[in-house]
Parts: structure tokens; sequence; C-alpha cells
């Protein structure tokens, strides 16, 4: 924020709540009381974790026998779908034995049973945490350096390899007594499964030949709805649910500034590329082309945050800069709609430093909407009001228990975690900020007179410059 109003760091403010209460803890007392229903509750999701898990593995056998008699463009083809390793037949009937033993499982985890002895859980607890990691170790391989179309370059079957021993950890970890705080769980997988499972819809999209933007904005679309539905059920902070002037400005802000900025701005980009091809500025060498598009990616995500990290610092100690950043700090409430608030001018500025060089440099169109998934998906979560618990995953991405600080009205707090989607260069130049002992407070840009509406805020820049000269 401007320069010329300074704060001392480290001051405490009082948490505005009671221990038990927004904190998740719960006193030691009731959760004594809470047992019987903890068991009963762990035993519930655990049934439903399971036979989510069963039933993505039975589309996986339904899927393969519908292209192998009745084969349909939309899907993969049949080869796709196995590695050839067993003959088919084989295949399939090991396949309905899995199933069967799937069903039996859910039943029995359904009505609370655990059955297994000891010296057996402990024999396939352990199958499941080998399983897991060979299987890990395969999808990483196939999406890498493996890709002469071997074993490890099946890349579908890899991943129902990675269900199927889910459902193994799962059912274990069941046996074993299971979360006593079934609660915790959407909390904990929430942010991983949708962010992963949206990259990886993508992937699958794009490699059946699905058109690049419907790859990427399908799981884009899926991944709101998902986000939208959990600030319902489990919000971080019940206040923060918008109204509707707040919902219209914000989907006014999406559809021009999101939408049509970009559009406008993918016609200027695709020119500066041209240009830059047919000058004599050769710099598309520059950018590894051959690496898989999975390592581009990550290696675009870090190249990237980081010009993202230094402008993003400069509008917050640059008067002239701030005055177009301010809008996106505006919202006194944060849900995902509220991503996209950013002042057009401010769009095309993070454009620039963003994108622009890697369309010069030539990046591949589908590394560029991979990119884009994460970044999205990421962006949506940051600014969500779902109450997650990114736990280790804070070290490295720039998620919504740091984004929170960044919007505090409170400038000791907001002038920290600048990273767009990784918290790396935050944590080397010294600004990550999250303090474990309270919450934050009220949000803002500490102007409690500043517009609202979708117009105003956008004129708002103008207008002071107008009033300051």
């Amino acid at each position: 924020m401007p320069p010329d109003v300074i704060h001392a760091y480290g001051a405490d403010v009082a948490s505005p709540y009671e221990p038990g209460t927004e904190s998740g803890k719960i006193p030691t007392a009731k959760a004594e009381q809470r047992k019987p229903t903890e068991r009963a509750g762990s035993s519930r999701f655990h049934a439903r974790l399971l036979a989510l898990l069963a039933v993505l593995f039975v589309g996986r056998v339904v899927v393969q026998l519908i292209q192998y008699f009745h084969p349909v463009d939309v899907l993969p083809g049949f080869e796709e779908w196995q590695s050839g390793a067993l003959p088919y037949a084989v295949l399939v009937a090991l396949q309905l034995v899995i199933v069967a033993g799937q069903l039996r499982v859910v039943r029995a985890v359904s009505r609370g049973q655990r059955r297994l002895p000891q010296e057996w859980r402990r024999a396939v607890s352990a199958l499941a945490v080998i399983y897991l990691a060979v299987m890990a170790f395969r999808l990483i391989a196939g999406l890498t350096f493996a890709t002469d179309g071997g074993w490890l370059d099946a890349r579908l079957p890899t991943i129902f390899h990675l269900v199927l021993a889910s459902f193994l950890f799962t059912w274990m970890h069941h046996e074993s007594g299971g979360w006593t705080m079934p609660a915790a769980a959407p909390r904990v997988l929430l942010y991983p499964l949708v962010s992963i499972g949206a990259c990886v819809a993508f992937y699958l999209l794009d490699r059946s030949g699905t058109p690049t933007a419907v790859a990427a904005y399908g799981p884009i679309l899926v991944a709101a709805i998902l986000i939208t539905v959990v600030e319902q059920r489990w919000p971080y902070r019940a206040a923060w649910g918008p109204d509707r002037g707040t919902v219209t400005t914000d989907m006014a802000f999406m559809a021009v500034v999101q939408m049509v900025v970009p559009a406008f701005a993918g016609i200027a980009f695709a020119l500066c590329a041209s240009a830059f091809a047919d000058s004599v500025w050769e710099v598309d060498h520059l950018w590894p082309h051959r690496l898989p598009g999975i390592v581009q990616v990550a290696l675009m995500l870090i190249v990237a945050d980081f010009f993202r990290y230094w402008l993003h610092r400069a509008t917050h100690n640059s008067p002239t800069l701030w005055g177009l950043h301010a809008i996106h700090h505006s919202p006194d409430r944060l849900y995902w709609l509220n991503v996209g608030r950013f002042h057009p001018l401010d769009e095309v500025l993070q454009s620039l430093v963003e994108t622009l060089p890697f369309v010069i440099l030539g990046v591949d169109p589908r590394v560029l909407a991979g990119y884009y998934v994460f970044y999205a998906v990421n962006g949506f979560f940051q600014h969500s009001n779902c109450d997650v618990r990114l736990g280790p995953l804070n070290q490295l991405i720039a998620g919504p228990e740091l984004h929170r600080w960044h919007h505090a009205a409170d400038l000791r707090d907001a002038n920290h975690n600048y990273g767009n989607k990784l918290i790396i260069w935050d944590t080397l130049f010294g600004t990550r900020y999250l303090p474990a002992d309270r919450e934050v407070g009220e949000l803002g840009n500490g102007e409690p007179s500043y517009p609202t509406t979708f117009v105003g805020q956008v004129a708002a820049p103008f207008r002071r410059a107008v009033a300051s000269s």
C-alpha cells in the first residue's frame, strides 16, 4: 500500500473468536461426550468415500467394455484403458472380482463393522502404501520421461490403480479406527482433490482431442460449482456470505475484466508474438519446448509468479498503482467470485508480466491452458469462503489461509503474501505471513467511502487523480 502510511509490524490483535467455535477446537469434556457420535460419523464418512472410489473404478470397467464392443469417439480408445500386461478376458474377470469385493467392503463399513484381524490389517495397510507409492511414481513417469508407450506410459490405467490403492488405504484407515473428527476431512481434502482433479481432467480431455478451450474451461467451471457448494456447506465465516449488490458487481468484473479484456489482450499478444517471429530477435529457443508439458507448466508457474510477485509488491507501494489495485482490496468479505475484481488497467499490467513473455517465447498453447487451469482454480480457492486447511501446502501454495491476511484492512497484516499462485517468493524475500494464534479481522482497502458499483470502482482512480491535481 502507499508508502506514506507506515505501521510497525508485530502488534497483537485480539482474536474475535472464542476457542471451540470458529477456530474448530472442541473442548476436551465435550469431546469425550461425542465419541459414539463421532465413531458413527466416521463410519458414514468412510463408507461414502469408499463408495465414491468404487463408483470411479466401476466407471473404468464399464467404459472399457463400451470401447471394446461399441466404440464411441467422445471417449478415449480401448487401448488407452489398459497397459496390455494381461489378456483382456483375464483383466475383466479380475476387475469383476475386485468390484464384488468393493461392494462387500462398502456394505460392511456402512454398518460400522471391522472384521480383519490385526495381522491382516498390517499386511493390507503395507500393501496399500506400497501400491500408492508405486502407482504415483508410475503416473509421474508417464507424464514426464516415460513416453514410449510401455507399462509406465499407461496413464489412464495408472489413474485407476491409484483409485484402487486409495480404496484399500481408506478401508484400512477405517479398520484401524478412522478419523475422530470426520468434519475435518473436507477441510483437508477439498483443495488437493479439486485442484488436482481439475488439472487431471484438463490433461485427459486435451489428450482425447477435445478443443483446448473446452478442455480448460470445463474443469474450471466444475471447480467453481463445487467451491460454491462448499462455501454454503462449510463456510470459513458465515458473515462473508455475499449480498445481491456484491454479486452483481463481481459478476460485472468477471464478465468485463476477466473475459472481454483478456480477449483483446490475446489479439494484441498474438500480434506481438508474430512481430517477434518476423524480426531478427529469435527468442523462442530460450524456452525448453522439448520438456514434457507438465514440467513446462511447473516451470511457468515458478517464473510467472516471480514477475507477478514484484508487480504485486509495486502496486502496494506506489500511490499511482495502488489507485488501480485498491479495487481488488475493496470487498469487506471474501468469496470465490470476487477473484475477478480488478481494474482493467491493472489486469492489463498483470498480463504484460505474466502472460506476454511466454507468448513471445512461443510456449505451446496447451501448456498455457494447463497453467491457466491451475491459475484459475487456485484463485477461486484463494478468495473463497471455504473453511479449508492446507497444512504443509501452505509452504508452497498461496492458498486461502495465507491470502486472507493479504486482504486485511489492517496494513500491518495486509502488506504480506504477495504470491499469486505460489508462496515461495514471499518466503524467500521475507513477506510470508501466517499467524498461528489468531484469525484475520476486518477486510477492505482502508477507505470506508469507497464506491461499491462496477462503474464507480472503475472510475475511482481517475476521479482521485483529478481531485489531487
